[in-house]
């Protein structure tokens, strides 16, 4: 929210609301890609099994310390840039 905040006291108020969605779907994304590039380790093969059976409550042995993380700035920057990169073109 404070990333939101800031990007539309920058890039103005009819930015946040389309850079938020395409931050949401980068976000989506690079979830996903970073669960398929564990999993051809052999380590994420329950995640995809939660993604697969949309289930929210993991099963057998995962761990709090077993997800992956990643920061949500970077996919919210990606959409922020991008949006206004569009923006500007028009």
């Amino acid at each position: 929210m404070k990333f939101l905040g800031a990007a539309g006291a920058i890039a103005g108020l009819r930015l946040i609301w389309p850079a938020f969605l395409a931050g949401a779907v980068a976000g989506g994304v690079l979830a996903l890609a970073a669960v398929v590039c564990r999993h051809a380790r052999g380590c994420g093969h329950a995640m995809l099994i939660l993604i697969e059976n949309g289930s929210w409550r993991p099963t057998g042995n995962v761990t709090s310390t077993s997800g992956i993380r990643l920061p949500y700035n970077v996919p919210l920057s990606i959409g922020l840039l991008l949006v206004a990169s569009i923006s500007a073109i028009r």
